[in-house]
């Protein structure tokens, strides 16, 4: 089956600012309205193991709505791709994401979608995004995703060297030693190379273990 997760639509309105937000899974920017909902999402399913790639405004559906058979549109603010999730993405504020008319446009648009791709749309509000130190340590990790740190040391020789925990002013500090910056160490966590307790604000003592 085909998925049309090329076309970039402009869902502006009136009156809504856009911008771009940069997808490391993606590799490319991704468009997004001007809202901390949707920045925060993008941050925090950057982390997530099991989602590959991250597609804005994937498609633009017409969908008939189930009381009236009227024809109409309407875009996905995401979809996902990854192992065990290939769904389209509604991204609203909880307050706004329990009312009548929405509710009545995700059950036509989730009936239309079942009955021609075999496709689910889900709805993330701000409940299901990090917030605190986990949103955080993302705020603070993200870029690092840019450094490949293993195009100039092993996971194996870390291992070999510090053993199986140690904190991150300890890797920083073997890091020193074999010549490299302490943005590698950062890097290791961002990649999930190294694992910590992301629900606490990552500091020099924070204790850092392989997966």
């Amino acid at each position: 089956m085909a998925h049309n997760y090329g076309r970039r639509l402009n869902k502006q309105s009136k009156g809504k600012s856009t911008r771009y937000g940069y997808s490391y899974k993606s590799g490319r920017h991704l468009w997004l309205d001007d809202s901390k909902l949707e920045s925060h999402f993008l941050l925090d399913f950057e982390f997530r193991d099991e989602v590959h790639r991250i597609v804005s405004q994937p498609i633009r559906l017409q969908y008939p709505d189930l009381d009236t058979g009227e024809l109409l549109g309407y875009t996905p603010d995401f979809a996902l791709i990854g192992i065990g999730v290939d769904d389209y993405i509604e991204i609203k504020l909880s307050r706004f994401a329990k009312g009548e008319a929405f509710e009545h446009l995700m059950a036509c648009v989730r009936t239309h979608l079942w009955n021609t791709q075999k496709r689910t749309l889900g709805v993330i509000t701000e409940n299901d995004i990090a917030k605190g130190d986990r949103l955080e340590n993302y705020k603070l990790l993200i870029g690092y995703k840019r450094i490949q740190p293993l195009h100039s040391i092993s996971l194996l020789t870390l291992k070999k060297s510090i053993g199986n925990q140690t904190t991150m002013a300890g890797l920083v500090d073997y890091l020193a030693q074999r010549q490299l910056p302490p943005t590698y160490a950062y890097a290791l966590v961002a990649h999930k190379l190294v694992d910590c307790n992301f629900d606490e604000l990552i500091t020099d003592q924070t204790e850092v273990f392989f997966r």
